[in-house]
């Protein structure tokens, strides 16, 4: 017979690995996602007549994880712009501009250090600068063409 103790420890280790995996789970999800997106980016650019290098060297700057689909995040990508061309992207140096959803309270912003995430809620869409350009200074032609990349990957 197996006694509660042992119950109640199979029990931890199986919640614990059901966290692990859903963590495992959301990682790929995201990754997956900005692939897609990065691919759908590169055919809309070829389709639309966009340039397709200054998107492709925007894109090595700046990156965007999740759908541009509501007005929330609509006006993120638009504080993301700003802060490239009038702060040459100081703030999204240090931290990445997110959207989070909580408990059905809708949309909210919630911006975070690198590596960092809210207490509460999940990050559906971040706008951030790509490893290699947060600790180094960003020349004027990238930024230009991680302006010319945010400004039109949603077309």
């Amino acid at each position: 017979m197996t006694s509660i103790f042992e119950l109640s420890k199979e029990i931890k280790e199986i919640e614990l690995d059901i966290k692990e995996k859903t963590e495992e789970h959301k990682m790929l999800i995201n990754s997956l996602s900005s692939r897609k997106n990065k691919l759908q980016s590169t055919l809309n650019n070829h389709l639309g007549g966009l340039d397709a290098d200054k998107m492709d060297r925007g894109s090595s700057v700046v990156y965007v994880q999740g759908e541009i689909n509501t007005q929330y995040r609509k006006k993120v990508l638009k504080e993301a712009i700003e802060d490239l061309l009038n702060n040459s992207g100081k703030k999204l140096q240090k931290s990445y501009f997110g959207v989070k959803i909580y408990s059905g309270f809708g949309e909210q912003g919630s911006d975070h250090e690198y590596g960092m995430c809210p207490t509460y809620g999940d990050i559906v869409f971040e706008i951030g600068i790509c490893k290699t350009y947060r600790n180094n200074e960003i020349s004027e032609s990238l930024l230009e063409d991680a302006i010319y990349y945010l400004a039109n990957i949603s077309k």
